[in-house]
């Protein structure tokens, strides 16, 4: 069983702010400035993000099956495939702030849908061999869970650097702009700013685990079996097939609570982009730090499976009842009340949210393994290529739905804090809360069916060492 040292880790986990960085500009920061500062329909920036998702179908499994088969001996076959992603993934997402100030709603809406192609294209190509290799440096079964945990670390570093930048900095509110947002000059340097963020996490993750990469990463080799053979082996698999379809409603929930919370933040709670980044970095920090220390623990305590349905049960019920106590009026209707249940709801959410995450990541690379025992044919990359493709379309369909949602409760463009009538802040609440927790709730069902647990696991390493000899 393969242990990994601090600073690969370090290294390692790094390489996911990227990734993160991408998620917050996209849920948070795009969505918003396409529809309530350019004057995009919240359907048309939905449906820009799902067409892009349209080729992330093609291209992530294609991705995925060519690192898999790839060969480097000066960078092994994923750390080739990043080094040509990081620099492209930072360009693409820096052109998607600053469309022509000419163009007509339907150029608005081509922009975008090119400019989001290329972005994810480009992500692709560095954040499937990224996830892949953390199942080929450990085959430990809880060293997996903490390898994880680095990068969920490093996913919140690169949501804080973005999110707290963007509202402390690059939107904060002024007397002209009281919503900070709102300040159109501003995305152009907020755009510069990700894409070196992107730059950053890329490269020096890259470089600092080459090393270990190319002395430890475990490596089977892979037959030259047919494309669709590759996906029939995946597909066939029992605990794929339940943790993939839960994932996929589980993300799709959580993208459309992602877009809706900025809208919430600002029109539900009512507090300026200033305050979320002050008031709220530090519960998030501290029960990201406590899922840390929590993670490899769980899986000794709970195992995999169970670890993953209290995390989910965890964040939804917190959400609801966050959310219901200003539905029904029980939060006293003044700021300091308000920030303190944020800061006490948003630490113990941040607790179970990345927990999630953690165990997903350790279970896929479980599966890897599993399907690679059942197959006799690795196909780790080609696996995650569908969990990045999952993340993608999670990211259109959660936006598309985002989108469906403010316009059927007749949310206003443009608006200013406190301007929004009392009837739609309360109906964004509702679909925010109630409605999303009862979806997000669903996953459950499947998450029950899940069958590798410790002892299977070790069995199936038995197995796989005993082929290699």
């Amino acid at each position: 069983m393969t242990k990994l040292s601090f600073w690969t880790k370090i290294w390692y986990g790094y390489g996911n702010v990227g990734n993160a960085v991408k998620t917050v500009v996209f849920s948070t920061f795009l969505f918003f400035y396409y529809n309530q500062i350019l004057g995009l329909s919240g359907k048309m920036c939905g449906m820009a993000v799902f067409i892009a998702l349209c080729f992330d179908a093609i291209n992530d499994p294609l991705i995925g099956l060519w690192s898999d088969r790839a060969k480097s001996k000066r960078w092994g076959n994923r750390l080739i495939f990043m080094f040509f992603g990081g620099l492209p993934f930072a360009i693409f997402l820096f052109c998607l702030f600053i469309p022509p100030s000419d163009l007509s709603q339907t150029g608005l809406f081509i922009w975008f849908i090119i400019f989001a192609i290329l972005t994810r294209t480009a992500q692709t190509f560095f954040q499937i061999p990224y996830l892949s290799l953390g199942a080929e440096l450990t085959n430990d079964y809880t060293e997996r869970s903490s390898l994880y945990s680095y990068v969920q670390f490093f996913g919140f570093a690169g949501n804080v650097s973005v999110a707290g930048a963007g509202y402390l900095i690059f939107f904060r509110s002024t007397e002209q702009f009281k919503n900070g947002m709102l300040n159109e000059e501003m995305y152009p340097y907020f755009g510069v700013y990700a894409a070196v963020l992107i730059l950053l996490g890329s490269y020096l993750s890259i470089f600092g685990i080459r090393k270990t990469v190319l002395e430890r990463a475990q490596i089977p080799k892979v037959s030259k079996q047919r494309f669709y053979k590759s996906f029939s082996d995946i597909l066939e698999n029992k605990s794929f097939k339940n943790i993939i379809i839960g994932l996929a409603i589980l993300m799709i929930i959580n993208a459309t609570g992602e877009i809706l919370s900025t809208y919430l933040f600002l029109h539900f709670w009512g507090i300026k982009p200033e305050e979320i980044a002050i008031y709220l970095a530090v519960p998030f920090f501290l029960g990201l730090l406590i899922a840390m220390w929590l993670s490899p623990k769980t899986v000794k305590w709970f195992d995999k499976k169970n670890t993953l349905i209290y995390s989910v049960i965890g964040v939804w019920v917190i959400n609801l009842g966050l959310i219901g106590l200003k539905l029904l009026n029980i939060i006293p209707d003044n700021k300091e009340s308000i920030i303190i249940t944020l800061m006490v709801g948003i630490g113990l959410m941040n607790i179970f949210a990345p927990l999630i995450l953690i165990t997903i990541n350790s279970i896929f690379a479980d599966i890897a393994d599993e399907i690679q025992y059942e197959s006799n044919n690795q196909q780790t990359g080609t696996l995650f290529s569908i969990r990045a493709l999952l993340s993608k379309l999670a990211t259109g369909v959660g936006s598309l739905f985002a989108g469906i949602l403010l316009d059927a409760i007749h949310f206003p463009k443009g608006a200013e804090i406190g301007t929004v009538s009392d009837s739609v802040a309360f109906n964004l609440g509702l679909v925010s809360g109630p409605l999303l927790t009862v979806i997000g709730l669903i996953p459950l069902v499947f998450f029950v069916g899940y069958k590798i647990d410790k002892k299977r696991y070790l069995m199936i390493q038995e197995s796989l060492l005993n082929r290699e000899k």
